[in-house]
């Protein structure tokens, strides 16, 4: 599904109408397309606007969703869900089943095993991505410290969106194998690390997006 309110609120007023026909063709559309575009603007940033823009930045900052283009990015954006929440909110208890993925836009979460403290998490940071491919329980709690705006990502949606675009989900694939290779070569490198050292740094990716920029 196209939003196209969402699409527009992330394009330049030059250029939108340049977006939406790159966009159009890569949907396969036919030749002879045209787009005109008229904005109307009281010089005011709606809350609805606010949050739309913050969670492209957020979701921008991802490894998970590095190489994508803004077209895919606005298909992630529609199936995420804001949650607002206030001080002491747990949002998953460690033992319980799950299949939400979490990122953080604003606000500070603790990581806890009962009253022990594993983790803070901050803006820009994520957990319960594992939940999107198995089913095993909760490894611990999440609590909000204060009040916070989370993004949810439910399984179901993720895996809807790797049936919607092929290359998108070779992308978003890659990434989460890329994200689970940091985590165990940090794990790694914790108990041996002059194991690690020679190791060269970064990773390769079949995907960029100056290579999807230059293709549109």
């Amino acid at each position: 599904n196209f939003d196209l309110h969402t699409f527009l609120t992330h394009s330049e007023p030059g250029s939108a109408a340049d977006d939406l026909v790159d966009f159009a063709n890569k949907q396969g559309g036919l030749d002879n397309i045209s787009v005109v575009v008229a904005y109307a603007r009281d010089g005011q940033e709606t809350e609805q606007t606010q949050r739309i823009r913050l969670t492209l930045d957020t979701l921008r900052n991802l490894p998970l969703f590095h190489y994508l283009t803004f077209g895919e990015l606005l298909k992630v954006i529609n199936v995420c869900r804001t949650m607002l929440i206030g001080p002491g909110t747990s949002v998953v208890s460690g033992g319980d089943g799950g299949d939400d993925f979490f990122i953080i836009v604003d606000g500070v979460l603790r990581v806890h095993a009962g009253e022990h403290e594993l983790a803070r998490l901050e803006k820009g940071n994520h957990f319960g991505e594992m939940s999107l491919i198995d089913n095993r329980p909760r490894s611990a709690s999440v609590t909000s410290e204060g009040a916070a705006h989370l993004i949810r990502i439910t399984r179901a949606d993720f895996y809807e969106l790797l049936r919607q675009d092929s290359v998108m989900a070779v992308k978003l694939l890659w990434n989460f194998i890329q994200t689970l290779s940091s985590v165990i070569r940090m794990q790694n490198e914790e108990k041996n690390p002059v194991a690690t050292q020679s190791r060269p740094d970064g990773f390769a990716h079949p995907y960029s997006r100056e290579d999807d920029d230059e293709k549109q």
